[in-house]
């Protein structure tokens, strides 16, 4: 039981990341800034993770944490722009 509700929070976890990071990008407007293309790269990290993921488990562990890494990074420079 544990592993399959850790598996569906995962998942709803990743999309929901990757729905609010694509909402952030289209608030952000049309102007090409670094914070877009940061916008850009965690939505790619985030599916390219997701399949890899389900395609090789061997590399899972990594691949989350590499997730992590980015969806850290991405909250933080965000949390730093809201205060200026």
């Amino acid at each position: 039981f544990e592993d399959v509700l850790h598996s569906v929070t995962a998942s709803a976890i990743g999309v929901t990341f990757t729905f609010g990071v694509v909402l952030v990008a289209l608030r952000r407007g049309r102007e090409l800034s670094a914070a877009q293309a940061f916008d850009g790269f965690a939505v790619i990290c985030a599916l390219v993770i997701s399949l890899m993921v389900t395609t090789a488990a061997d590399l899972a562990g990594l691949a989350q944490r590499v997730m992590f890494a980015v969806g850290y990074t991405w909250f933080t420079l965000e949390a730093v722009r809201a205060t200026r």
